[in-house]
């Protein structure tokens, strides 16, 4: 039996909305969680009757998972097997995006940053006359 366990914050919040608002650390990785028996939650010490039940819903529910260790982390690896990094997603959020032709000429020239930005706004259609700013 396949179980797709959600891992975004928000859903786990939506979800268990009891539970969630004791936890100590919101952002904390879902192997973090699944490494230890008691899953490490990070709760406020004591929980409230509704957090309870739903911690117990869900101690039910990851019994019967088991993580395949073998399986490579598709969210944060990349297909050459090396780490992601923010160069990396930065690149890949862009591909696809028609290459701008007036960008290397703005950005790579030995201007002050300050005149870049101010060719860069009219390039983008950011910089607003008169006109429109009193619209």
């Amino acid at each position: 039996l396949d179980l797709w366990v959600p891992c975004s914050t928000d859903i786990l919040a939506s979800q268990y909305p009891a539970l969630f608002s004791h936890v100590l650390r919101p952002s904390t990785s879902v192997a973090r969680v699944l490494s230890s028996p008691d899953l490490c939650l990070d709760l406020a010490p004591r929980l409230t009757h509704a957090a309870e039940l739903e911690l117990g819903y869900l101690r039910n529910l990851l019994a019967s998972v088991s993580l395949n260790l073998q399986e490579p982390d598709r969210r944060t690896g990349r297909s050459d097997g090396k780490p992601l990094t923010c160069n990396a997603a930065y690149k890949a959020l862009w591909v696809g995006e028609p290459i701008d032709p007036l960008a290397m000429a703005i950005w790579k020239n030995y201007t002050p940053n300050k005149c870049r930005i101010f060719l860069w706004l009219p390039n983008k259609n950011r910089l607003f006359t008169n006109e429109r700013r009193f619209r």
